[in-house]
């Protein structure tokens, strides 16, 4: 094999693997049919899953865990910046502000249903102690444990 023949192997493999990137990518892109405005997504589903939804039940399936951005954008083979993007466009949210969300309405479901402590409850919604009282606070204007003596209290009087 001479080195030009080696060369071109090469190159037709590069070819080859740039070229299934690029279709792996082509078929995340939503497909706007006749007669949807720009910019609306059709209402059917797609035979594939587009990538901001498996970020999402990423995002679910691991939320104790310490997430970033980057990891997730990765995750669902994007960069960072697209990611960003579409996770937005999608969600209407940031990463940060969803992410955020779904840890204080697991912690509020914790606080809720059952006698776990505190710091436990932040643990299993991915908080730190401080941090869920401080969104708490922000939130509802009062701590977490005040949040589950009040619900108590509520769901007694029904």
């Amino acid at each position: 094999i001479t080195h030009r023949e080696h060369h071109e192997a090469v190159c037709d493999s590069l070819i080859k693997i740039l070229f299934s990137f690029l279709h792996r990518d082509l078929q995340h892109l939503p497909i706007l049919k006749t007669g949807v405005p720009f910019g609306a997504m059709p209402d059917q589903r797609t035979p594939m899953t587009h990538p901001i939804r498996i970020a999402q039940e990423y995002i679910e399936r691991n939320l104790r865990e310490p997430l970033v951005i980057d990891d997730v954008a990765r995750h669902v083979g994007m960069s960072r910046t697209v990611f960003t993007t579409q996770f937005r466009t999608r969600t209407g949210k940031t990463f940060v502000a969803y992410l955020q969300d779904l840890r204080f309405n697991a912690a509020c479901e914790l606080l809720k249903g059952g006698d776990l402590g505190i710091n436990q409850i932040a643990a299993a919604a991915g908080l730190k102690d401080d941090r869920m009282r401080v969104i708490f606070q922000e939130r509802e204007g009062i701590t977490p444990s005040e949040y589950r003596r009040r619900y108590l209290q509520d769901s007694s009087k029904k």
